[in-house]
């Protein structure tokens, strides 16, 4: 049975804008700083993408000296110009969110991000002021693959979680929109090549791009399709 959208929750990074380079050099420099070599799998034991979750793993990991407030606070200070300057868009996102919010789907970002960093690049696009409401790994949730960030959007929206939407781009991000009982569309990102064949199988769709997001939903009129 066909269902009409109610909403739709957009990941940041990867999903809305391309910044996965920029946190893997990130990372593998702060390592650097330490006179840490970067290990060849440095990303595969990771059980959560939150921001927080990311600082615990590295101090653990890496027996580091730093409060975890204090590494995060390093990171964020070292991306701070690159979100509120330079990252741009996806190609196609921006259509893709002018022709939701024109046709009065409710939008949000959920994301395991930093709230200065996501309202900087959402800002400096000229987007924010589409988004209702802004979910961040930083606000005392679990993390994603947990449902956590999105049954908060969900709540904070006033809609239920089976009547929205997720657009991730990561494997940790469409088993959290799946956790959370909600459709979930997958989004070709190149630094989620690895675990490709897993996102196609656990997301509901899967798109190469927002230009054929844009053409499924409307060729539907904004209707999910047996999903």
């Amino acid at each position: 049975m066909n269902k009409k959208i109610q909403a739709v929750i957009f990941d940041l990074d990867g999903t809305l804008i391309d910044s996965m380079s920029l946190w893997d050099e990130l990372d593998r420099n702060f390592l650097k700083r330490r006179n840490i070599e970067p290990p060849d799998d440095l990303f595969e034991n990771m059980k959560s993408n939150g921001i927080a979750d990311l600082a615990i793993y590295f101090k653990t990991r890496f027996s580091l000296n730093e409060s975890i407030e204090d590494i995060i606070q390093e990171w964020v200070s070292e991306v701070n110009y690159a979100y509120s300057q330079k990252l741009k868009l996806r190609d196609g996102s921006e259509k893709l969110i002018k022709y939701l919010s024109t046709n009065n789907i409710k939008l949000a970002v959920g994301t395991s991000n930093e709230l200065s960093l996501t309202k900087a690049v959402l800002s400096s696009n000229n987007v924010i002021d589409f988004f209702k409401t802004i979910t961040t790994g930083c606000s005392g949730l679990k993390g994603k693959p947990e449902p956590d960030i999105y049954l908060k959007t969900a709540k904070d929206l006033k809609v239920k979680p089976e009547d929205c939407i997720v657009i991730e781009d990561s494997l940790h991000g469409v088993n959290a929109g799946k956790n959370a009982g909600m459709t979930v569309f997958a989004i070709n990102d190149k630094y989620s090549d690895f675990e490709k064949k897993e996102i196609q199988k656990n997301s509901d769709i899967y798109f190469n791009n927002y230009f054929e997001i844009y053409a499924y939903l409307n060729k539907n009129s904004l209707m999910i399709e047996n999903v």
